[in-house]
């Protein structure tokens, strides 16, 4: 009989599950959450809570999965042209340097690179180092085996293998505390994707659930409008026992008709939270034997390898003692040998800092060159993202989204990707209702007045206007 736990990771909390796996399959041994502060300003802190965890169960743990649900990792698409591996290797960094929380950060990242008629599909997810190094010195701290990191909700769709998962495009929505995603699916893989940062407290709030229903279905009709192909079934996910009905407000309030996602009845024949999923879902891949689209042990590949090396270490020593104890005169041979590999790396760690040291303006002129390079890439590949771009479908999501009280005279697109709109209007609140339109819009954002004119046609004032805004792309395009 192994024992498994399984840790979903937010900012306040902690979600745990417990599975034991024997000779008739898996036992669903239970599952709770915990307010908990996790992250680098709280030392220790999951470290304790592991191992209060351990303890008052009274387990014997055989491995740890994590699965991090937070603010600062993030997941993300966008689509690019044909492009080498190379180049992809330099913009998936620059485009992660673009969010706030990563531009002044050191992060890694995993990718999944999906080639749909002739553009690429890529989707990422990554997190900062400093997050990143807290969890593995936390894991090692516990010593107990983690092999699988993961970054909800990425490798979600994978295990969504039932006939019902399959039939046409589905999509997933992820009720997490702080943030919502919508995942589009097809063949267990990911078509779409998209994220928002609004969390639980639309339980409590109608405006905020009236608004975000609605930002879940622009998301979804640009899917519509860019693949011309029907999502055929809604699934939802999000904490029941904070909402038990949540699922029938969004179908009779929010007109999204969304079925509960049970798969954790399906692997563990128990009804479950539908929330659990997210820490379920590295331990089921690990059970079940699946190699995950994004690979788990990305993040944990220097641990381990640092794993590796301390096990052969100690079978090392056991090997000369008990050596040692046959031969001893092979003792005075190892101190020798081991003198000499101490002497030997100290002098190639003196020698890396020397080399480090005169390096320093060639990597300068290395990350000016890059930086440059990275520039002429991103505004190729915006004018081909452009001239891709399907018009007569922007401006039917513009007219449907333009306020109904004014007229728009003109829009126009540069190859920068800057929309000017003119128009006119009897009142100037249905300009600033543009505005607003614009920032909630599917295609534009960072909407801003160009000029504002008033005149005076048949004793009537006319507003005539000018307003600039961008193009979205990535994971709105």
């Amino acid at each position: 009989m192994k024992t498994f736990v399984s840790i979903d990771i937010n900012e306040q909390k902690v979600r745990y599950l417990l599975v034991e796996q024997g000779v008739k399959g898996l036992a669903f041994k239970g599952a709770g959450e915990s307010a908990l502060q996790v992250g680098p300003s709280a030392p220790g802190a999951l470290t304790s809570f592991i191992r209060g965890l351990v303890s008052s169960q009274k387990l014997k743990v055989d491995r740890l999965f994590l699965t991090v649900n937070r603010r600062d990792t993030v997941v993300h698409q966008f689509n690019l042209g044909q492009v080498s591996k190379k180049d992809l290797a330099e913009i998936i960094p620059a485009e992660i340097e673009k969010i706030p929380t990563f531009a002044d950060n050191k992060f890694d990242y995993v990718y999944l690179q999906q080639e749909v008629k002739t553009r690429n599909n890529v989707i990422f997810g990554a997190m900062t180092d400093d997050l990143l190094q807290y969890l593995l010195k936390e894991i090692e701290q516990t010593r107990i085996p983690c092999h699988e990191l993961e970054i909800a909700p990425l490798n979600l769709s994978g295990l969504l293998g039932a006939k019902e998962y399959k039939e046409g495009p589905q999509a997933v929505i992820v009720l997490c505390d702080q943030i919502t995603h919508l995942v589009v699916f097809e063949d267990q893989k990911i078509r779409y994707l998209y994220s928002t940062t609004i969390g639980e407290e639309i339980f409590n709030d109608t405006s905020a659930s009236m608004n975000w229903g609605e930002e879940l279905k622009r998301a979804l009709k640009s899917y519509v409008l860019e693949t011309k192909r029907t999502v055929n079934q809604v699934w939802f996910i999000w904490d029941r026992d904070k909402s038990p009905d949540f699922h029938n407000y969004l179908h009779q309030e929010l007109n999204i008709n969304a079925k509960p996602l049970n798969v954790l009845l399906e692997w563990f024949h128990e009804k479950i939270n539908p929330i659990y999923v997210l820490a379920a879902v590295p331990l089921i891949y690990h059970l079940k034997n699946i190699k995950p689209p994004f690979s788990l042990i990305h993040f944990l590949r220097d641990s381990q390898s640092s794993v590796h090396f301390k096990r052969i270490a100690v079978a090392a020593s056991f090997l000369i003692l008990v050596t040692g104890i046959v031969l001893g005169g092979i003792i005075n041979r190892f101190y020798t040998i081991k003198n000499q590999a101490v002497a030997q790396t100290w002098e190639v760690k003196n020698k890396m800092a020397d080399l480090q040291k005169k390096s320093t303006d060639i990597l300068s002129e290395r990350d000016a060159y890059l930086a440059m390079r990275q520039q002429l890439l991103f505004q190729a590949t915006y004018v081909q993202i452009l001239k891709k771009m399907s018009w007569s479908g922007a401006l039917s999501v513009v007219a449907s989204e333009m306020p109904k009280e004014l007229s728009l005279l003109s829009f126009k697109v540069d190859e920068m990707g800057v929309v000017t709109l003119t128009g006119e209007a009897f009142r100037i609140e249905s300009i600033s209702k543009l505005l607003r339109t614009i920032e909630i819009s599917s295609i534009l954002n960072r909407g801003q007045f160009s000029y504002l004119t008033e005149a005076e046609v048949d004793k009537k004032k006319i507003f005539h206007f000018g307003i600039l805004a961008n193009i979205k792309t990535g994971e709105h395009t």
